[in-house]
């Protein structure tokens, strides 16, 4: 490109030279005669004619100089509209190029990005991730196509390194809840636990498991001693009905003997029962796993009764666990 060389063909500084000592002198004469001076009220009228005459001269002053500087900067003035016209005419034509660097560097983002997307969509695939994106720092510089491949890679694998930490971290919370699970009627709930990761440190998660299992084992053991408490009361309860309902029967049977034997029965049946005092059950009341055993004893009874009613005296006596050893041969 040709350099333009602008050359002054013709430079004069603006001088001019005005009778200067001449008009200050005067001015000053103007100052002193009336600075000092006072009117009277009867002179005002005098006096505004004076001011009058005073501004004249300040106006008249004020006009030469407008005048004198509008002609010496006329030049200026001139020199300034042509370079103002020169920058105009070079200026066209830089704005022109720019338009076209502005539409070059469009077209080549487009193909960056167009590059960029395919890029994208192939490492995503490779890496089996979702959401990578290209930074601003490609659009910026004339980056290459390596430096990009190798920007979109080191995303997809601090993905897939953050997906496997993740993993890893769900796995050995489920391994967690498994083993603490192992001695528990009711297994914790694995999702519950999962659920919490990212949210709390994994050492926190598990010491939290540890405490949760305890706290179900505890309460577990606690409901099976209940159970079996209740299941002993009634296994007791029902022990006692059955002897009192099997006492009964007993008694009934008797009962319907012989009239002959009925005094026999009904008075004398008392002589062959241990003394046992039957008392209702009352509710939440515990029994020891293994009734305290009474002292045995050996008892010889000589009765006299008909087969039927001695048949009945044993079994009643076997039903109250006692153990019967008869001879029916025996002389009375």
């Amino acid at each position: 490109m040709k350099e333009l060389m602008i050359v002054t063909k013709n430079y004069q500084p603006a001088v001019i030279e005005i009778n200067y000592a001449e008009i200050e002198k005067s001015a000053l004469e103007l100052k002193a005669k009336y600075e000092t001076m006072v009117f009277a009220e009867d002179d005002i009228q005098e006096a505004k004619k004076v001011r009058v005459g005073l501004n004249k001269v300040i106006k008249a002053i004020d006009t030469f100089r407008k005048d004198k500087k509008k002609e010496l900067t006329q030049s200026v003035t001139d020199f300034e509209n042509q370079m103002k016209n020169l920058t105009s005419i070079v200026k066209d034509a830089s704005e022109s190029i720019d338009q076209q660097c502005k539409n070059y560097q469009a077209k080549v983002q487009e193909e960056r990005k167009q590059l960029a997307k395919e890029i994208i969509q192939e490492t995503e695939e490779k890496f089996d991730v979702h959401g990578l994106v290209v930074e601003e720092w490609y659009w910026s510089k004339a980056n290459s196509k390596v430096a990009l491949v190798k920007d979109i890679e080191r995303q997809a694998q601090e993905i897939v390194d953050e997906r496997e930490r993740v993993a890893k971290e769900i796995e050995l919370i489920s391994q967690q809840v498994k083993m603490n699970s192992q001695n528990l009627d009711t297994p914790l709930n694995v999702e519950f636990y999962t659920k919490m990761q990212g949210k709390k440190e994994v050492s926190e998660i598990l010491l939290q498991i540890g405490k949760d299992a305890q706290r179900q084992k505890t309460a577990e053991e606690t409901a099976k001693k209940k159970a079996i408490e209740a299941e002993q009361c009634r296994v007791e309860q029902e022990r006692i009905k059955a002897k009192e309902e099997e006492k009964t029967r007993i008694q009934a049977e008797l009962k319907k003997q012989q009239p002959a034997q009925k005094n026999f029965e009904t008075d004398n049946i008392k002589a062959f029962e241990p003394i046992v005092e039957f008392k209702p059950i009352e509710e939440n009341v515990s029994f020891d796993p293994a009734p305290q055993e009474e002292e045995t004893h050996i008892y010889t009874i000589n009765m006299k009764a008909t087969k039927s009613v001695n048949d009945k005296i044993i079994d009643y006596a076997k039903s109250l666990g006692a153990e019967i050893t008869c001879n029916e041969n025996m002389d009375w």
